[in-house]
């Protein structure tokens, strides 16, 4: 038990205090600061950089008010804030994918107002079913490609590339029978020790994830299955990254036994297969691949049967939908999610995410109602 809680507080600590152990991998590698919520870090792995996927900066908005309207979404205000205060210094660059509005025009605000740190965009096509769509992307990574190499004179790899998205593949599947192993075990993985374990992979190495996941792994194995008596929830949204949030669902006696959230299981889920000899083409196609997101478009709402299925499978009793505030294509989804649950009879609840303005005490009263309705 001692082990597995000392992996667990390891990974805490990189996700509380990123900036630790990211001062020791910038002795080896520039780091690249990737904007939530996709990116091509295989790739940039590949090229020699570290990649960072950043979600939100823990800090208070003020000046980036110069350059976004109240409307933005914190995490976005929170990023340009920290890159204008110097607090992102440490990054070579950052890579902005624009998948929504807003992430369209804070690339053209970056440049103006954090100079000293490189912008590099990228477009994500939406009709990803085409074959125009796969050439317009390989187009952009092959400019993604350019631009690292002439920034900072290093030189793209197909080999790398291919030991690159092995690496991943490898972490990713071995990271999804985690989380169906932890549901065995709930009384260790609770649902703050499920987002470390997720959030962490956006933070460290790829090859220090896999080592810390294959310990958990070995650990809970070794273990007597824990049976639960608490409600399973499953939770949807682009991320359920707030510590208030995750101890009210534990401090309920809830159960996390399923996510439908970008910054956890959608990032690992959908692996690259090797359509073809070229490594690009085939990182292209993971986009063509990736269903179940606000942020790529589907022809059917995959996003619905997925969660449907999680359900299911998982045997949960609620849905927690959990919205970063002003994030328009999670808010469009909603009532979507909604009427196809209700249409199910699963019970539901729509709990709005601001980490500059929500309330504590009112998470923590509608987690607890919630908790109430499903023991009804």
């Amino acid at each position: 038990m001692t082990e597995i809680k000392n992996t667990l507080k390891v990974l805490e600590k990189v996700c509380l205090n990123p900036e630790e152990y990211l001062e020791n991998i910038r002795k080896e590698k520039k780091i690249i600061g990737c904007f939530l919520p996709y990116t091509p870090v295989e790739l940039i792995y590949s090229m020699g950089f570290h990649p960072q996927i950043l979600w939100w900066y823990g800090i208070e908005t003020g000046a980036s008010s110069k350059y976004l309207p109240p409307f933005y979404c914190y995490p976005l205000k929170s990023l340009l804030e920290a890159g204008m205060e110097g607090k992102l210094d440490y990054l070579a660059a950052v890579l902005i994918a624009s998948f929504c509005d807003s992430l369209k025009a804070i690339g053209q605000n970056w440049k103006v107002a954090v100079e000293n740190i490189e912008f590099i965009p990228l477009v994500y096509p939406q009709n990803r079913d085409l074959d125009c769509g796969m050439d317009f992307l390989k187009s952009e990574f092959l400019n993604i490609i350019k631009i690292l190499e002439e920034k900072f004179n290093c030189k793209y790899d197909e080999d790398k590339l291919k030991e690159a998205i092995k690496l991943y593949n490898e972490r990713n599947q071995k990271l999804n029978k985690l989380m169906d192993l932890a549901n065995k075990h709930l009384d260790i993985i609770t649902p703050k020790y499920r987002n470390y374990i997720n959030k962490a992979g956006s933070i460290l190495d790829v090859k220090d994830h896999i080592k810390y996941i294959d310990e958990l792994i070995a650990e809970l194995e070794a273990r007597e299955e824990f049976k639960s008596e608490n409600k399973k929830v499953l939770l949807t949204g682009i991320m359920a990254d707030s510590k208030t949030l995750l101890n009210s669902i534990a401090d309920s006696n809830l159960d996390v036994v399923s996510d439908d959230l970008a910054q956890e299981s959608r990032q690992y889920r959908t692996e690259i297969k090797e359509y073809t000899s070229d490594p690009l083409f085939n990182l292209c196609k993971k986009w063509a691949d990736f269903e179940g997101c606000s942020m790529a478009h589907s022809r059917e709402n995959e996003r619905v049967k997925i969660i449907l299925e999680k359900i299911k499978e998982n045997d949960v009793d609620g849905v927690i939908f959990v919205n970063t505030s002003f994030c328009d294509p999670e808010e469009y989804d909603y009532p979507i999610i909604k009427k196809a649950l209700e249409e199910k009879n699963i019970p539901q609840i729509l709990i709005e995410s601001n980490k500059e303005n929500t309330s504590n005490g009112q998470i923590k009263t509608r987690i607890e109602a919630f908790q109430e309705l499903l023991n009804s």
